[in-house]
């Protein structure tokens, strides 16, 4: 894994993993790290549901301790934003939406990001000619697209070993059943 992500993780008494994040660096003038971009997340279908809410604020206020100024819960692809024209490129964009939303969940995706009331910026990709279109589309699929194999979680996630925690914070109360968690941050060096 890259040294310079973050790893946000929900564990309870017993280290099994109720859910993790990691964050990418935003870098500002200088090198140095002015924020930090949503990269990844995922929870066990049995775990806390709500953890992964958990974990962004959790993560949002460690970093806005640390001095960030963004925090980005990056792109929904393939979703439309408010004012984008009407043409036949942006009805099969969401015609392939359509089609694509039960592997990746585009829209739920973007209304899950709607919850934190983010601000908005379009993302455009500009290409030279139409006919490479195919083959930008078959780039953004292979990346954002699960495969059957990371997809399927045939036993809990656990922590092989216990990760030195650059921050940690516990939760104000249970947040399961019967289950106290706590979430880590991590730099993986």
């Amino acid at each position: 894994m890259d040294p310079r992500v973050r790893v946000a993780l929900a564990l309870d008494d017993e280290d099994r993993v109720h859910g993790f994040l990691s964050w990418m660096p935003i870098h500002g003038g200088g090198g140095r790290i002015d924020g930090w971009t949503l990269d990844l997340m995922r929870r066990p279908d049995d775990g806390f549901k709500p953890v992964i809410e958990f974990l962004i604020a959790e993560s949002c206020l460690a970093f806005q301790g640390e001095g960030a100024q963004t925090v980005s819960l990056s792109a929904a692809p393939l979703t439309r934003s408010i004012g984008e024209p009407d043409g036949w490129l942006q009805r099969m964009l969401e015609r392939s939406a359509q089609v694509l939303e039960p592997l990746y969940g585009f829209a739920s995706l973007h209304a899950f990001k709607a919850k934190f009331s983010p601000r908005c910026e379009s993302l455009h990709l500009t290409y030279r000619k139409s006919s490479d279109l195919p083959r930008i589309g078959l780039a953004v699929a292979t990346a954002y697209l699960v495969t059957p194999r990371t997809r399927v979680v045939s036993s809990p996630l656990t922590l092989p070993t216990p990760p030195v925690a650059r921050s940690a914070s516990t939760s104000p109360g249970p947040v399961g059943p019967s289950e106290a968690a706590q979430t880590v941050l991590v730099d993986l060096h």
